[in-house]
């Protein structure tokens, strides 16, 4: 991962400016990484790609978060900082490329005692799987959808 430029940042921001909220976290993550191919930081899992992300941030701006948000039932303002640690679900992610996650498995126990046990093969979201299924906006249709990928 390397330390983006201003021009670096401003090139980021110019591509992004027009895409979705998962797309424009990948082009950051790919002006940060760039020896990784973008295929490669669509398969990271989740939070391995936010991980990355927070990286980067914490590299450019510094530890401390300045954050901003409003209460939706009042609309009163509320300022407050944060460490980028304190956002962190776990350890700094290691930045050395590597394949996506491998598949788990379990099996689902019968609902009724006669019943079939199921197997079930999945693995942890994707960048990539937010990106494909982002036109979809209703939320049932959304998790019958990251199900089926």
């Amino acid at each position: 991962m390397r330390i983006l430029s201003a021009a670096g940042i401003l090139d980021a921001w110019e591509q992004g400016s027009g895409q979705a909220p998962a797309e424009r976290a990948l082009t950051l993550l790919a002006a940060a990484c760039p020896e990784r191919t973008g295929e490669e930081l669509a398969a990271l899992p989740l939070g391995m790609r936010d991980g990355l992300l927070y990286t980067a941030r914490e590299r450019l701006f510094g530890a401390e978060l300045a954050s901003f948000a409003r209460c939706p039932a009042c609309a009163e303002a509320l300022e407050f900082t944060a460490q980028v640690d304190d956002l962190r679900a776990g350890p700094q992610v290691d930045e050395t490329p590597r394949a996506a996650s491998p598949p788990f498995h379990t099996t689902l126990l019968p609902v009724a005692p006669e019943g079939p046990a199921a197997q079930v093969t999945y693995r942890l979201p994707t960048g990539g799987d937010l990106i494909a299924l982002q036109d979809i906006s209703e939320p049932a249709a959304f998790r019958l959808a990251l199900a089926g990928r």
